[in-house]
């Protein structure tokens, strides 16, 4: 007998005019492209459907996409997985709209937040690690007393919760840690922060996690050949809906690629080493070596080949970083004899090292016996050489490339806390079959949205790119009901001084003088958005004595990203430069955000070495990678950033593109952003007059 289907008229009662959010808001106004999103929702969980849906700004579309989840559940007692990119979002979902559903529907809507393991505190570990000890906790002052009261006081023990650490500590040294924890054994086991999040999710309806979490629990369930009707990383569960789905690609490629660095052997070097365990305040080398008699000189010798191959990773990583030129390198068939000749004894040094340490670490463990109190020892330790074996075969594979066809091998520098580090990587050429094969193809209802999927007004560009382009969807678009012809002020230059490679500081000191006049006409409420940490830091050095009396807010690092958001929302008059995590998950509605300028088009980096190797691949097909990829992938990210300037409907703001390169194919890319006022006759020396006219 099936089921009975879900009346989609409960949608109207609860969304519609006289519903059920009516009566709870006193301001309530009816959205009918949000009820008809809804409505799309349920067909999708009623005909086991996989969908698409451009939903934009003002929709409504977690609410639209929520109640129909509700529904469901209440109705069969399925969960749905909510996998979102941001945790801004992410917290919207749980501190915000489920909480306002419950209540509105007067319904006990089960839901839980799951994060991954690392995210929440370890009581053992802390208690067991040096922070604890009495003699700091004297003084209340002190950032350990601030750390054991938190500790103390914490409901969720979600480790961003804390604004600082005591010196010498990282967040990895008190975190829950899969190798490192006892389960049922721990002491601390019922009051576990960890444990108690996954209970809570396993008796949830409507479960809120990001990505990288479902990609990692997807790529487990493949690798264990298991379907989704067992418990992995997240519970069982066949319905699911994909939020900001527009970054699926990019964070499942970043999920899917391996790496080796050095900061990633000083990871488990200062595990194994470095932090201090147990009541005695040894390493894990060390204790092990305490559970038998004859391996104490093994222990000796193995860190001591620990510090020898942290002196290797460490004189490697130099090299890299004085020879690479750029900071992104490919390893193709052009420079791989190269590559051998001149790195090729480091990374075999290396892996004889960590093969070294592999094989004494696995004959300690061997020789040792452990209580179920000690197995975090046996399973540290056991973690790193498996860390360590994983290591090895990444240079074995660096080293014996056949083909470069369906994976990608490059170099990537990075400035980590206290250096500059070179990485290997190799990730995958596409991630379209591996998304398809491990969530789409085992899936009854997968839901994809973002408010900016579309481009030539179809679905092709993202349905190919995240391996849906074989499934049939159900799809819609719900454009924002948001006035952008009266609200929005879309100005171009002129293309005068176009942006070139060899001509760089030219059309960055162009670009600081229109900056500093739009700045000046809109009396700041600005936000300027870069491509490049170059531009950024030159126009950015060179504004602020022009922007004299300002708040200059900089993205360089000083500042997280929340810390920032927060200030430039409190002085509705600062100016904020920032780059590309800005572009997209911003939500500042009002006055503290009038004027938008983007520096340039969004284009991918042609250098970079995925996007390169994905583009020769599609012109070997003999097509066009400009159209095909370079073009769609610069729409998208346009339309995220033109996102951030109109977030209400009452919101008014000014859109200034400097990139005069837009010329080329105004009417083109005009068409695929929403419908805003963009005259014609703008000419820049009307550049501040436009502005104020418009604003004031």
């Amino acid at each position: 007998m099936e089921r009975p289907m879900i009346d989609p008229l409960k949608i109207d009662d609860i969304l519609g005019a006289g519903g059920a959010l009516s009566n709870y808001f006193t301001s309530y106004e009816e959205r009918g492209d949000q009820i008809e999103m809804s409505k799309l929702v349920l067909e999708g969980y009623e005909k086991n459907m996989a969908e698409v849906i451009e939903a934009g700004t003002g929709i409504g579309k977690s609410f639209g996409y929520l109640v129909p989840a509700i529904l469901h559940y209440k109705e069969t007692g399925e969960k749905t997985v909510v996998a979102t990119s941001t945790i801004t979002l992410q917290k919207q979902l749980v501190d915000k709209d489920l909480p306002t559903l419950a209540n509105a529907l007067s319904l006990d809507i089960p839901y839980a937040l799951v994060m991954g393991r690392a995210n929440y505190l370890c009581l053992r570990r802390y208690y067991d690690n040096s922070v604890s000890a009495s003699i700091f906790l004297n003084d209340i002052e002190s950032s350990e007393s601030k750390l054991l009261s938190w500790v103390r006081t914490t409901e969720e023990g979600v480790l961003d919760e804390l604004e600082s650490l005591p010196k010498g500590v990282l967040k990895s040294d008190i975190a829950s840690d899969y190798e490192l924890c006892l389960g049922s054994k721990c002491p601390n086991y019922n009051k576990c922060f960890f444990y108690k999040s996954r209970r809570k999710a396993d008796g949830a309806g409507i479960i809120i996690t990001n990505h990288h979490l479902l990609f990692l629990d997807a790529k487990k369930r493949d690798e264990n050949d298991e379907d989704y009707s067992e418990k992995a990383l997240l519970p069982p569960y066949n319905r699911l809906i994909i939020d900001e789905c527009h970054n699926m690609d990019k964070n499942a490629t970043s999920l899917f690629t391996k790496v080796l660095s050095y900061s990633s052997f000083l990871w488990e070097f200062r595990k194994l080493v470095g932090v201090k365990h147990g009541a005695n305040a040894n390493n894990l080398i060390t204790l092990a070596a305490g559970h038998s008699k004859g391996t104490e000189e093994k222990a000796f010798e193995v860190i001591k080949e620990l510090e020898s191959c942290e002196k290797l990773f460490n004189h490697f990583n130099s090299t890299l970083v004085l020879s690479l030129n750029g900071s992104e390198q490919r390893v193709d068939r052009g420079n791989y004899a190269l590559f051998l000749k001149k790195y090729q004894d480091s990374l075999i040094a290396i892996k004889h090292s960590l093969d070294l340490i592999s094989a004494t670490l696995n004959y300690i463990i061997s020789k040792s016996a452990f209580s179920d109190e000690d197995a975090y020892i046996q399973q540290g330790i056991t973690s790193s050489i498996c860390t360590f074996e994983g290591f090895s075969s990444f240079i074995l594979e660096f080293l014996n490339v056949k083909e470069f066809k369906d994976k990608v091998y490059y170099l990537v520098r990075e400035k980590t806390r206290n250096r500059e580090e070179v990485g290997l990587r190799i990730s995958p050429l596409e991630v379209n079959d591996i998304l398809r094969e491990s969530i789409f193809d085992k899936l009854g209802t997968v839901i994809c949205l973002s408010a900016t999927l579309k481009v030539d007004r179809e679905f092709d560009f993202f349905r190919h790119q995240v391996g849906l382009d074989d499934r049939e969807i159900l799809s819609g678009c719900y454009e924002s009901p948001f006035d952008y012809r009266r609200n929005l002020l879309l100005l171009i230059d002129n293309g005068k001084v176009i942006y070139k490679n060899d001509q760089e500081e030219e059309y960055f000191e162009h670009a600081t003088n229109k900056i500093v006049t739009a700045i000046k006409a809109s009396g700041g409420g600005a936000l300027v958005l870069f491509t490049s940490y170059k531009m950024l830091s030159y126009v950015s050095s060179k504004a602020i004595s022009e922007l004299d009396g300002m708040n200059i807010l900089i993205q360089n690092g000083e500042l997280s990203r929340s810390q920032l958001l927060n200030r430039f929302r409190e002085d509705k008059d600062s100016v904020l430069f920032a780059t590309q995590s800005f572009w997209e998950g911003v939500d500042i509605p009002g006055d503290s955000l009038r004027l938008l300028i983007l520096t340039k088009l969004p284009y991918p980096q042609v250098n970079e070495p995925l996007f390169k190797s994905r583009c020769e691949k599609i012109d070997s097909e003999g097509q066009s990678s400009y159209m095909l990829l370079s073009v769609p992938s610069m729409i998208m990210k346009l339309k995220q950033g033109l996102g951030r300037l109109i977030r209400s409907k009452d919101d008014k703001g000014v859109a200034f593109i400097l990139d005069g390169r837009i010329n080329r194919s105004r009417d083109y890319i005009l068409s695929q952003l929403p419908a805003c006022n963009c005259p014609e006759d703008f000419i820049d020396e009307s550049l501040e007059r436009r502005i104020e006219d418009f604003l004031y």
